[in-house]
């Protein structure tokens, strides 16, 4: 498509935008992997990670709940 415009041939906001778009896209994609093995493992230990919420909130609120 780009090169029936002669997109290619000048220097512009295009390329910003393709940049952009290709950064994203790959980005978007690897945090769905990720996201997807860790949503397994984080199914398996439900109550490992609800105490360790549950530590984390108690020492915030321990460390920045003092005025």
């Amino acid at each position: 498509m780009g090169w029936v415009w002669s997109l290619f041939a000048m220097q512009g906001a295009y390329d910003e935008i393709v940049h952009a778009y290709t950064i994203f896209a790959i980005t978007l994609a690897l945090s769905f992997l990720v996201y997807s093995s860790m949503l397994r493992i984080l199914r398996d230990r439900a109550n490992f990670c609800t105490a360790s919420q549950l530590l984390v909130l108690g020492l915030r609120s321990m460390l920045y709940g003092k005025s």
